[in-house]
């Protein structure tokens, strides 16, 4: 079970601004006021009504729809908005920063980002750190943040040639303080883990699911054309069906900018994902059961490695 996070003597920074302020940011936003990090944590947000309901939940003391009312005088800005977001907030946000002034974002495809950065930051990109919590849920929204979502998680960090070494040091510091254990990568090579980690296991559990609908509906239209109905394959899809397409409850919209943004990548994992399935399903139609049973053994192991390292394994 997750612990909380060590409360700090004195704020590292006086003022701590997130641009958006949904799971990631409001859980990052909990996790720093209960360790002390910040004096001040404050927000732009995209509606009234968002704001309203991160100031009635106490994640934010102050905030705004408008990010130029809060950015300026803050000592460290985070990006905590969806990908297709930053390519118009990020020239509004470095235009209002202070020279000291520290900036980060939460964007799972860092070569996107850093291109986004390049063309909008200008004089201020050596004050930019790209970074990637990894950690979330597939529920969305200020209301689903909380306090220990980054505890014993990995962040991952992928600054560039320019970036500031106490830049660096200033996120570091922050993600730390909300439980996080850091790691640093460059774009390319995250994109490349992620891909393979995140985003296509995104993409088959979308695809999963999708042909779970195709042929309920089939069973279904089929039953309407006779006397009393008749239980599809979605009535059946419990246990590991749901454990393993749990990830395709997450945004659709989001989850396409993802994609596509890391394109190159995922098509790479995913040809030789659908090679490999593709030869255990000829091992199966040959009756090869030595090979599915090595390649499952393998699997099993590597699995079971993966749930040795989980920070809630023993929970």
């Amino acid at each position: 079970m997750s612990e909380p996070v060590g409360v700090l003597k004195a704020p590292a920074v006086d003022r701590l601004v997130l641009v958006g302020v949904g799971l990631i940011g409001g859980s990052l936003a909990r996790a720093l006021r209960a360790s002390g990090w910040a004096g001040s944590i404050e927000g732009a947000v995209r509606t009234h009504a968002e704001l309203d309901e991160a100031l009635a939940l106490g994640v934010l003391d102050a905030g705004s729809t408008d990010p130029e009312s809060v950015c300026p005088g803050a000592d460290m800005v985070v990006l905590a908005t969806d990908l297709a977001a930053m390519p118009e907030l990020l020239p509004r946000i470095g235009a209002c920063l202070a020279p000291h002034a520290v900036l980060t974002d939460v964007g799972s495809v860092k070569s996107a980002v850093v291109g986004m950065a390049r063309a909008s930051l200008g004089e201020q990109l050596p004050r930019f750190v790209p970074g990637h919590p990894i950690a979330g849920t597939e529920r969305s929204g200020v209301a689903a943040s909380f306090e220990s979502l980054f505890f014993e998680r990995r962040c991952v960090l992928t600054p560039l040639e320019e970036t500031a070494p106490e830049a660096i040091e200033r996120v570091t510091d922050m993600w730390q303080a909300a439980g996080a254990t850091i790691h640093q990568m460059t774009p390319a090579a995250h994109d490349e883990t992620f891909a393979l980690t995140s985003h296509l296991p995104h993409l088959i559990a979308y695809s999963m699911v999708a042909q779970l609908a195709d042929a309920d509906a089939e069973v279904r239209a089929g039953s309407a054309e006779t006397e009393g109905a008749v239980p599809g394959p979605l009535d059946f899809a419990a246990g590991g069906f749901a454990d393993i397409t749990r990830i395709a409850q997450s945004r659709a919209d989001l989850w396409v900018d993802i994609l596509d943004r890391n394109r190159d990548a995922v098509l790479t994992h995913g040809r030789r994902f659908t090679h490999d399935l593709s030869r255990l399903l000829d091992a199966l139609e040959r009756g090869d059961l030595s090979l599915l049973e090595a390649e499952f053994a393998r699997a099993v192991d590597t699995r079971r490695t993966l749930e040795r390292a989980r920070p809630d394994s023993a929970a």
